[in-house]
C-alpha cells in the first residue's frame, strides 16, 4: 500500500521536478556547448516547446534535495515514469557547471537504471539513447579521475625530491634549485581533489553496475560492454590505497560478466584474465555490501562455467 501511495504522489510532484531540473540544467547556457544544447532541448520538451518558467531559488540547495526526493520515490515505488529519463541531461549538466557533489545525481541515475532497464536504452533527447548520455558523462569523469591520479603520482615523485632539497638546503642558491613542479608539491598536495575524483568515479561505477545487473538476460547493453570494461579496468589499476573505490570498479566489471560473460571476458582480454581474477580475490573482503559479494561470486561462477 505504501508503494501505491508513493506512486500516486509522483504525478503531483512532476511539475516541481520539471521546474527545478529545467532551471538548473539550462542555467549559464553556452551556445557552443553540446551538452548545454541537449539540456535545453530536454527543458523545452518538458514545457511543450516553451521556455521553462524562471524560479528564484537557491538551486544548489534545492537541486540536491529534489534529486534525493525523486530517488526515494523511485526506490520505494519501484516504478519509473518515462518523463523521468528527460531529466538525465539536465541533471548531468547542472552538476558539471556547478561542480556539486555528484552523489545525488549518480544516486538518482542508479535508481532509474535499476528499476527501468528498458527505459535507459530508449531514444531520448535528439534521438540519443539516454544510456549513451550517462555513459559519456561517466567515462568523462573516470578519465578526469585517471588524469588526477597520474598527476598526483608525478607530484609525489617531485615531492620526494622537493622534500629532500627543502630539508637540506642551507643557502639561497640551494633553495633556488627546487623546480616549479617540486615547489607545487610543497605548496599543494591536492589530496582533497584526489578524494573527490575517487568518489565521483566510484559513484559512476555504481550506475554502470546497476545498469548491467538489471539488464541481465537481455541484450540491449551488448554494444556497451567493451567500453564499460575497458574504462573500469583502467580505473581498477589506479593506486590501490583506497580499496573501497577499487572494489566499485571491480564490481562493475563483475556486473558485466554477470550480464554477458562471453562479451565481458573478450573485453577483459585473455592475457588479463588471471590478473583480474587475482585482483578480484584480493579485494573480495573489501566488498561492503552483500549484493557486491554476491555479484562477485556469480561472476566467478560464470568465468569457470
Amino acid at each position: 500500500k505504501g508503494r501505491e501511495i508513493l506512486w500516486q504522489t509522483l504525478p503531483i510532484l512532476i511539475p516541481l521536478f520539471n521546474l527545478v531540473f529545467s532551471n538548473a540544467g539550462i542555467s549559464d547556457f553556452e551556445e557552443g556547448d553540446d551538452f548545454a544544447k541537449m539540456a535545453m532541448v530536454s527543458a523545452l520538451a518538458l514545457y511543450d516547446g516553451q521556455q521553462p518558467p524562471k524560479v528564484h531559488l537557491d538551486l544548489d540547495d534545492v537541486f540536491a534535495r529534489t534529486c534525493n526526493i525523486l530517488s526515494m520515490v523511485v526506490y520505494h515505488s519501484k516504478k519509473v515514469l518515462p518523463v523521468l529519463w528527460a531529466y538525465v541531461p539536465l541533471l548531468g549538466r547542472y552538476a558539471e557547471i556547478t561542480l556539486l557533489d555528484y552523489s545525488s545525481v549518480f544516486g538518482l541515475w542508479e535508481c532509474l537504471c535499476h528499476y527501468d532497464p528498458e527505459g535507459m536504452v530508449r531514444p531520448g533527447v535528439q534521438g540519443i539513447k539516454t544510456f549513451d548520455v550517462m555513459l559519456a558523462f561517466i567515462t568523462k569523469h573516470n578519465q578526469r579521475f585517471l588524469n588526477t591520479v597520474a598527476e598526483a603520482q608525478e607530484k609525489e615523485k617531485n615531492g620526494d625530491s622537493a622534500k629532500d632539497k627543502f630539508e637540506h638546503f642551507t643557502t639561497i642558491e640551494a633553495f633556488q634549485e627546487i623546480s616549479a613542479e617540486e615547489m607545487a608539491f610543497l605548496c599543494d598536495a591536492d589530496e582533497d581533489e584526489i578524494n573527490d575524483k575517487y568518489d565521483e568515479a566510484s559513484r559512476g561505477a555504481f550506475v554502470l553496475s546497476a545498469a548491467l545487473q538489471s539488464s541481465a538476460g537481455r541484450s540491449h547493453l551488448d554494444d556497451y560492454v567493451q567500453q564499460i570494461v575497458t574504462i573500469m579496468m583502467r580505473s581498477a589499476q589506479a593506486p590501490k590505497d583506497r580499496p573501497n573505490a577499487v572494489v566499485t570498479f571491480l564490481n562493475a566489471i563483475q556486473s558485466a560478466i554477470y550480464y554477458n560473460p562471453r562479451l565481458a571476458l573478450v573485453a577483459i582480454g585473455q592475457e588479463n584474465i588471471d590478473g583480474f581474477i587475482s585482483m578480484a580475490i584480493e579485494y573480495l573482503e573489501s566488498n561492503l555490501a552483500t549484493g557486491e559479494i554476491l555479484i562477485a561470486m556469480l561472476a566467478f561462477v560464470k568465468i569457470v562455467a
